[in-house]
């Protein structure tokens, strides 16, 4: 697979893949939709649809069968295999008047993926990716889900 995934469609599989890890662990052999779409809050609608566009992998009736599944999200995901990273430093949780020089710093030194909980917009080259979330939206988002 060459093309690149939407960042939407990237992060549901990303979810789905810890579903049925966790569905694997479980000893579960098959998974519905439905039974992925209340561990991840997606829509079994959404979830048939984002998987469709790589393949047929599940039975009407009867569902995905996990270990396959897990197969097809890793090599989707290029998570198949070993990769060697360490996470270290690449974590921006300052006040957001310092993520800038922060990030600049993690730059300098060779970090090439960074979270961004600051809140700020920061600025880095091509090569690096920038993820910016917050706890407080993570907790909202559990919020909506809960209340919902």
């Amino acid at each position: 697979m060459t093309e690149r995934l939407g960042g939407g469609v990237a992060a549901r599989l990303a979810h789905y893949l810890q579903v049925l890890t966790q569905a694997k662990k479980a000893g579960r052999g098959a998974i519905t939709s439905h039974e992925i779409s209340e561990y991840t809050h997606v829509n079994a609608t959404q979830i048939r649809r984002d998987l469709s566009g790589f393949g047929t992998f599940g039975k009407r009736g009867v569902g995905y069968n996990v270990d396959a599944l897990i197969s097809e999200i890793s090599t989707i995901l290029r998570t198949a295999g070993q990769h060697n990273i360490v996470v270290i430093v690449g974590v921006v949780a300052v006040p957001a008047d310092a993520a800038q020089g922060v990030a600049d710093d993690l730059v300098r030194s060779g970090v090439r993926i960074v979270f961004n909980y600051s809140g700020a917009l920061i600025d880095v080259p091509p090569d690096v990716t920038v993820h910016t979330t917050s706890p407080a939206v993570e907790l909202l988002y559990a919020l909506y889900f809960h209340l919902a």
